[in-house]
């Protein structure tokens, strides 16, 4: 007779009590998304010329016109790819000018207007 009982407790259905574990995942999800740090990639394409291409460029008449702005704290400074200076765009009490910044790259490009952004 002991064999029977045994056997009738084998064969009894275990029920797994999930409850606890959704009341955790209910609460855990929401959190895990409101704490989540979202971060936003900016990537800046530079195309750094190598140290002797100034003067690689003054060498060579047939290389094309590039403009160069370069930005500092006290403002803008414009270049073209021979290393000659352009003009410099000083910064204002309210910040960079950038219409000071605008108007010298309209006249710039008056003056090569075959010329387009590569």
């Amino acid at each position: 007779m002991a064999r029977r009982r045994r056997s009738r407790r084998s064969m009894e259905a275990i029920e797994i009590n999930v409850t606890a574990f959704m009341n955790l995942m209910v609460v855990l999800v929401p959190f895990l998304l409101v704490t989540a740090v979202f971060t936003h990639l900016t990537v800046i394409e530079l195309h750094l010329p190598p140290a002797d291409a100034a003067g690689a460029a003054v060498k060579n008449p047939n290389v094309p016109f590039e403009l160069h702005v370069i930005i500092r704290e006290g403002g803008f400074t414009l270049r073209d790819n021979r290393g000659s200076t352009i003009g410099t765009i000083p910064t204002t009490s309210k910040g960079p000018n950038y219409k000071a910044l605008y108007d010298s790259i309209r006249q710039i490009k008056g003056r090569y207007p075959d010329r387009t952004v590569s």
